[in-house]
């Protein structure tokens, strides 16, 4: 079990002493955006029916339901419903290489196992960078496998969630790797439910699974080496060696994952589309066009895939849709999918001249592999592009407070939280790695 192992060993050795300023600060900004995504969905029907199945069974804990006045609650049940709750938003954060939504998985562990352990905020702060870190080595070394066995990303949550909750348990380096290990039977989901109700379920249901493999471990439970081997196609089941390697990675401290890899999201649904729509609104608004005037629109791109005019995807997993959406309102906020609009017709419109053009990687736009470009031409001939890198949020791009503090205060405000209470919320998170316990800032969000 040396990958494991040594995955584990290296993670519980991390101090918040071994962390950069701007790596805590990403911690910060990822916590804050989780918990204002889950407020935004605390009311939804999906979130609404678990949260009454696990009042009716819940035995009593010390983990909390983020601003939905639940409290008293096992830490895997509270984390699975704020992870949920925030997944059902469509306002958590994403990862660059899959478009996992690794940091609201690791927030809400991190966040309930510091509720029942009494960690310290930089200790929960800790916990969240050394979970991401975690998933995303296991979510590339799986990258190969997870297309073919046609398995969700969310499935990675569980092994974020539980290398989090093992850090703050004070599981040490062996409980750590079997707990990943029991995690790796939880890593679960389905590949083709991500435009589905069914996609924060999944989400919710890894998280706690992960929490309850650290659990199982840290009370003793012993796995079989060989299980996360085998998952990783690096045996088989014969004990023999398959040839597959491992990317490699770096000792803990050569460049955090957190730092590289989260997206804070600014729009809401698929951070795939992001590149495009801010490429949409730039060139709509750089040249003033009207949908009246649009006769073409190319969207090409690396990532995405070709879209059939006679059998769209709806709406929420359309490319299509969400590049006509922010050519028309030159904008793409955070209540587009619930506000009542008068240009439903118009978006529709320009919808059907949306061409998605999938390019090889050698000649995708721009200088990463999440760039877009997006080519609109007049009814004269007339042609106008904007290309976009990066989804707005990328923090390898440079994210500051400023935008964090607008997404939680609208998403917040939304759900109808008063705005004192908000700026509470942020100062507490701001300055989370100098609290000495998780009790200030649970008696706020409670």
């Amino acid at each position: 079990m040396d990958f494991v192992a040594d995955l584990a060993r290296q993670m519980c050795a991390v101090t918040i002493d071994d962390l950069p300023a701007k790596t805590l600060e990403h911690a910060k900004m990822t916590v804050a955006s989780s918990l204002a995504a889950a407020v935004a969905a605390r009311s939804s029907e999906p979130v609404m029916i678990v949260r009454r199945l696990i009042t009716e069974r819940a035995a009593p804990g010390p983990a909390s339901v983020w601003f939905a006045g639940m409290s008293g609650l096992p830490i895997v049940d509270a984390a699975r419903l704020n992870h949920m709750a925030a997944d059902e938003s469509m306002a958590d954060d994403s990862a660059l290489m899959n478009g996992s939504h690794l940091g609201s998985a690791v927030t809400a562990a991190a966040f309930a196992a510091a509720e029942s352990t009494g960690a310290s905020g930089a200790a929960m702060l800790t916990a969240v960078v050394v979970g991401y870190e975690a998933a995303v080595r296991l979510g590339r070394a799986e990258a190969e496998l997870r297309a073919e066995r046609h398995a969700h990303v969310s499935g990675l949550n569980a092994f974020g969630a539980a290398v989090a909750s093992a850090y703050l348990l004070g599981s040490g380096p062996d409980r750590t790797a079997h707990a990943i290990t029991l995690a790796a039977t939880g890593a679960a989901g389905i590949d083709r439910v991500s435009t589905t109700p069914v996609r924060s379920y999944q989400a919710g249901t890894a998280v706690a699974a992960g929490i309850d493999a650290a659990l199982t471990a840290h009370h003793g439970y012993r796995t079989t080496p060989a299980v996360l081997d085998r998952y990783l196609d690096l045996i088989t089941f014969s004990g023999e060696r398959t040839g597959r390697e491992l990317p490699g990675d770096a000792e803990p401290g050569a460049g955090w994952a957190i730092d590289s890899e989260l997206i804070i999201k600014l729009r809401p649904g698929a951070f795939l589309f992001g590149s495009a729509v801010e490429a949409a609104i730039r060139v709509a608004t750089a040249y003033d066009l009207t949908p009246q005037t649009m006769d073409r629109v190319v969207v090409r791109g690396h990532r995405f895939a070709a879209e059939d005019p006679a059998a769209r995807p709806p709406g929420s997993g359309s490319l299509s849709y969400y590049v006509a959406s922010a050519l028309v309102r030159r904008s793409f906020r955070w209540d587009h999918f619930s506000a009542a609009a008068g240009d439903a017709d118009l978006i529709a419109a320009v919808r059907e001249s949306v061409v998605i053009e999938p390019v090889p990687a050698a000649q995708a736009p721009g200088a990463w592999g999440w760039a877009a470009e997006v080519i609109v031409t007049d009814r004269t001939g007339t042609s106008w592009r904007a290309v976009v890198d990066l989804p707005p949020g990328a923090v390898v791009a440079g994210v500051d407070w400023a935008v964090v503090d607008d997404k939680v205060h609208e998403l917040m405000i939304g759900a109808e939280i008063g705005t004192d209470l908000i700026g509470q919320f942020l100062d507490q998170v701001k300055d989370l790695e100098t609290a000495a316990s998780m009790n200030d800032l649970a008696r706020i969000i409670k």
